[in-house]
């Protein structure tokens, strides 16, 4: 059986002529687009500037636990301990992953990852996900997309002696996880100015700041990424505002 949801739209009143033209004239933009940022809250030329090209990102070493998890990483690089990347499975989840997964190999980690299937195993990494990684081997785990919550699987996988980073956009709760790196901008003590990023903007970032800690030039590097950042951007339906738009 379908189950049917009936929506309720409430259109927003249409700016007045006045203001349009207004806002059209002083910001150069046509009649159509200064009606579309008024409904949008945008009536000044310096905020229409800054939401329909915004310039700058946030500093990714801003991001809490940023370092601690690049450095936890390098340790790894350089132990040849095998991080085992876990996403989730909508398309943030999974183009997260695949951006994790295609940059530590290339920076050269020895990387695997898995994805959990809806149906059977549900959201978010479960201490039975903690286990079979254990045994296969892994020695950092890293999520992304998830486990700000995931207490019980981040105790057990301490308890049996691996690092857990976690990358995540979701609200930590009033009872977050515990990982050696908790790495989102949603933490009451984040510092980084923008934090409506998607699961695959936080890991972006993040691998922005690994590459700081590294000493690599991440300009061409991180442009191989931007692809799959835009897809998760907009198929998470995060708000297309500053940072976000300029990755989009």
């Amino acid at each position: 059986m379908f189950a049917y949801i009936a929506l309720k739209y409430t259109l927003k009143p249409f700016p007045d002529k006045n203001s349009i033209a207004e806002l059209s004239e002083k910001a150069a933009v046509s009649p159509v687009t200064a009606a579309l940022l008024l409904q949008r809250g945008v009536s000044t030329p310096e905020a229409a500037e800054e939401f329909l090209a915004p310039k700058s990102h946030g500093d990714p070493l801003l991001l809490p636990d940023a370092e601690k998890g690049a450095d936890i990483l390098i340790e790894a690089r350089k132990n040849k301990s095998r991080v085992m990347i876990f996403g989730d499975y909508d398309v943030d989840g999974m183009a997260t992953t695949a951006l994790l997964y295609k940059a530590l190999k290339s920076l050269g980690f020895d990387a695997g990852y898995r994805l959990p299937d809806r149906l059977n195993d549900g959201y978010d990494i479960t201490p039975e996900a903690v286990r079979e990684m254990a045994e296969e081997g892994c020695g950092v785990i890293l999520t992304c997309d998830c486990g700000s919550r995931a207490v019980e699987a981040v105790r057990l996988a301490k308890s049996l002696g691996l690092a857990v980073i976690v990358t995540d956009h979701h609200q930590p709760g009033d009872s977050p996880s515990a990982p050696d790196a908790l790495i989102n901008p949603h933490r009451e003590d984040s510092k980084y100015p923008y934090p409506y990023l998607c699961g695959a903007g936080v890991a972006y970032r993040f691998i922005h700041a690994l590459l700081l800690r590294m000493g690599v030039k991440p300009d061409s590097f991180l442009k191989k990424y931007a692809d799959l950042v835009c897809l998760a951007t907009v198929a998470d339906v995060v708000p297309l505002t500053g940072e976000n738009r300029l990755l989009v």
